[in-house]
């Protein structure tokens, strides 16, 4: 198990006073940032420079390698491409994607949440990943069969420990994170993870 923290700005889904307040007095502002843009998005190239100019203009440092940040400019498959990317860095997820999950601020608060960074007024929200084979996946993994087309002998061990074996087709083991995904496919309710 691996932790993949993310931010949650004030008036984010699931941001509360209290968790904001008790993380506030331990969490100090943020002064190093970088970017993680989705270009494919039409005028996302635009908004970071914006905010890229904003973080510089509150006192912030805008740098390539090592931040305390990372500001994230996509939709939920860009934060899954940023949790690799990063791995162990706070994540703050602009959304400009149709569905903002794990991206889940909007662009009316892209300028508050860069503040918020710049004042230490958020929180963080640790989530659950997994390490397979030195990559990191905060979503799922998935194990399938060849192109065989024969079902497979799956053995599942956990931290090298056997667990189970079972003939299958292949093998899903989704993160708290993940499995919302997969109950939203099925028509089910959005459980926040945490």
């Amino acid at each position: 198990d691996r932790e993949q923290a993310g931010f949650r700005t004030p008036g984010s889904p699931g941001a509360d006073a209290a968790s904001r307040r008790e993380l506030c007095y331990t969490r100090r502002a943020m002064q190093r940032l970088s970017f993680y843009v989705n270009l494919d998005k039409p005028g996302a190239d635009a908004v970071r420079d914006r905010l890229a100019a904003l973080a510089v203009s509150l006192g912030m440092e805008v740098v390539d390698r090592a931040p305390e940040a990372v500001v994230v400019l996509g939709g939920d498959g860009t934060m899954l491409s940023a949790v690799r990317e990063f791995p162990g860095t706070p994540l703050l997820g602009l959304n400009l994607g149709s569905l903002g999950f794990l991206a889940g601020v909007e662009e009316p608060r892209f300028a508050d949440a860069v503040h918020a960074l710049k004042s230490g007024d958020f929180t963080v929200s640790h989530r659950t990943a997994l390490s397979v084979r030195g990559r990191v996946a905060l979503n799922d993994v998935v194990v399938q069969r060849g192109v065989t087309g024969h079902t497979s002998v799956i053995e599942l061990s956990v931290d090298g420990h056997f667990a189970t074996r079972f003939f299958a087709d292949g093998l899903v083991i989704a993160t708290p994170t993940g499995s919302t995904a997969y109950s939203l496919a099925a028509g089910g309710p959005i459980l926040l993870p945490d």
